[in-house]
């Protein structure tokens, strides 16, 4: 197994300040945009377009899995929002925990397309953050999202001495670093067990895909049931034999992070990222953990911040 997922916030936090490249979207509509950031774009696309972060007001916040949140087991916390329909995709969420004052900011962003209008319409759509508080009693989950109301208070009972065996859970600890243990609701008995929570293929293990499992978790790590499809692969993406899925095919580097104007200027695989220097050429990101979109030596980093990248794209491997 690997790394954990998309939102993993554990009890230290993280500083996720607000980048200097990110635009306010309290309105979806305000940023003009279009379909796929991510490598499923379609090449042949002929628009003049280029990507840019913004942030999207949650409508509310509502507990994913049932049963009671305690201290040492994680649970995730499922923001709805109005998704535009046909200009906007899924980039990095943003999560701080207050520890001394018992707060979980949240900010769910897009990656907008300038260039091209939204469509009319919008769908609803849904991110899971997975939290582990380490703190007993009341807590507040709050929408960071620049004029954001959206709350969710979520009482944090005392842990368990026991961890429990990653079939049979109680507790983090039984899943040993690999997955987390999260409860679902089978035959009208809540269980728990150790599973890996996703946001997308790329977060799991080679193959596994990233969907509902059989016995009720939502967006978690299963096994494949079909092989990768080469068809299936955006350009600047191939099947890999050994992930059994697309992967990146090309090399990020300085060398092909050039200043754009469009998608077209760039390499397949790499779309036109506005950044606080300006738009270069860049591979974004959904999820913290997906190294399939990066290539060798990158990696997606939620905590990344600097004066020419983004966050919410590839950045090169750090030894922590």
């Amino acid at each position: 197994m690997i790394a954990l997922p998309l939102m993993l916030a554990l009890a230290s936090g993280c500083s996720c300040e607000t980048p200097p490249d990110e635009v306010d979207a309290a309105s979806p509509r305000d940023a003009a945009a279009s379909d796929a950031p991510s490598p499923e774009r379609d090449a042949s696309e002929t628009t003049c377009s280029s990507r840019q972060l913004v942030p999207m007001r949650v409508e509310s916040f509502e507990l994913a899995e049932p049963g009671t949140a305690i201290v040492g087991r994680s649970f995730r916390v499922r923001a709805r929002i109005q998704h535009p329909d046909g200009c906007h995709t899924r980039a990095m969420t943003d999560v701080k925990i207050d520890n001394e004052a018992h707060t979980v900011d949240i900010r769910v962003r897009d990656w907008a397309l300038s260039g091209r209008p939204c469509a009319d319409g919008a769908t609803s759509d849904a991110r899971l953050a997975v939290l582990y508080l380490s703190g007993e009693g009341a807590w507040t989950i709050r929408d960071a999202s620049p004029g954001g109301s959206a709350e969710l208070s979520v009482s944090v009972g005392r842990g368990s001495v026991d961890s429990g065996t990653r079939d049979a859970c109680l507790s983090d600890d039984a899943c040993q670093l690999e997955g987390v243990c999260l409860a679902a609701e089978v035959g009208g008995e809540v269980r728990q067990r150790c599973v890996e929570p996703c946001e997308d293929d790329n977060d799991c293990a080679p193959h596994e895909r990233c969907a509902a499992s059989a016995d009720g978790y939502e967006r978690v790590c299963v096994e494949a049931s079909e092989p990768c499809d080469p068809a299936s692969c955006a350009p600047g993406f191939a099947c890999d034999d050994t992930w059994g899925r697309c992967e990146a095919a090309f090399t990020l580097d300085d060398a092909n992070r050039d200043p754009c104007t469009c998608d077209s200027d760039c390499a397949p695989g790499l779309v036109c990222v506005v950044g606080a220097a300006g738009p270069r050429c860049e591979a974004p990101c959904t999820s913290e953990h997906v190294r399939a979109a990066c290539g060798e030596q990158q990696a997606c980093d939620r905590g990344y911040q600097s004066e020419e990248v983004s966050t919410s794209v590839c950045v090169y491997s750090r030894q922590e």
